[in-house]
């Protein structure tokens, strides 16, 4: 009903002289289609001789405008920092969250090339190795070290690929920055927590394992003895049940330092448990001296 009377309301116009444009939408086999139409009264040397109508199918156009809308809606809405650089390297564009992550406004960056992210932990090697990648690919993905506005180095993930033309021709790049230093916080805590002691700080059961392996090794190459400690808290459990676990773990905290403090600096400690310490005693070799020790 709404196409007839758009219609019926065109011819009128055009029949009283005017040119109207309007867009319609139609359903077909092959999909939605979206056309252009134009009613404009015919008129020759002799006069009216009634209405012309071009049609122009815009399908193709109008899906093109819906797809730059949803990428600028993403350019603008995401929450990873992106920037788009003409051919030569120059930054065209960035969007908020750039801004958010890197802490350089929009007309800082403007005009500049992505070097002013540069932290300067990568050599040029490893520059040549992207942008040889850029070339040969179209994108290049990987972590790298940026620095922001205010000098503080951050670790990212970072995306760039190339952008071109219907004619094939290199238009420019578009870089995705995430910020990953939760990320890395987070696996430097697990490696922690999978080498030490989360109480005490010292090296756990199995680091104890991998240093042993180590100096046993070096001892059968190169002959060096070194003596190793089994060492536990008499009556610890009174500790626990009387004052509580918290009082222990004060305890175990305690002694844990104090052994560190009397031990030179190629010993270990480690401890393996409850109120189990093991001490690694590098060059010593009898009892006696260890039980000095």
């Amino acid at each position: 009903e709404y196409v007839q009377h758009k219609l019926e309301a065109s011819l009128l116009e055009a029949l009283a002289g005017s040119t109207v444009h309007w867009q319609e939408w139609r359903d077909s086999p092959a999909g939605p289609r979206y056309v252009n139409v134009t009613y404009a009264p015919y008129v020759d040397d002799t006069g009216w001789r009634g209405i012309a109508v071009t049609i122009y199918d815009i399908t193709s156009l109008y899906e093109a405008e819906s797809q730059l809308r949803r990428a600028a809606k993403i350019f603008s809405s995401s929450a990873e920092a992106m920037m788009m650089t003409a051919a030569d390297g120059v930054i065209i564009d960035i969007n908020e969250a750039f801004t958010e992550i890197t802490g350089y406004q929009r007309e800082e960056a403007l005009g500049q090339t992505p070097h002013i992210l540069s932290s300067g932990l990568h050599d040029a090697e490893f520059f040549r190795s992207i942008f040889q990648a850029v070339a040969q690919e179209g994108r290049w993905r990987g972590e790298i070290f940026n620095r922001r506005r205010d000098g503080k180095l951050f670790p990212c993930l970072m995306t760039i690929s190339q952008v071109r033309g219907q004619d094939n021709e290199l238009d420019g790049y578009i870089g995705v920055l995430a910020d990953i230093t939760k990320i890395k916080e987070n696996e430097r805590r697990l490696e922690m927590l999978a080498h030490q002691d989360s109480l005490t700080g010292l090296p756990n059961r199995s680091q104890l394992i991998r240093t042993m392996d180590s100096r046993i090794g070096r001892s059968s190459s190169e002959l060096k003895p070194f003596t190793v400690m089994f060492l536990d808290l008499d009556q610890f459990k009174n500790v626990n049940d009387t004052l509580g676990h918290s009082a222990g773990d004060q305890l175990l905290q305690r002694v844990s330092k104090r052994l560190v403090d009397v031990l030179r600096e190629e010993d270990v400690l480690a401890r393996i448990g409850g109120d189990e310490f093991v001490v690694l005693l590098p060059g010593i070799r009898s009892r006696q001296n260890a039980s000095t020790i």
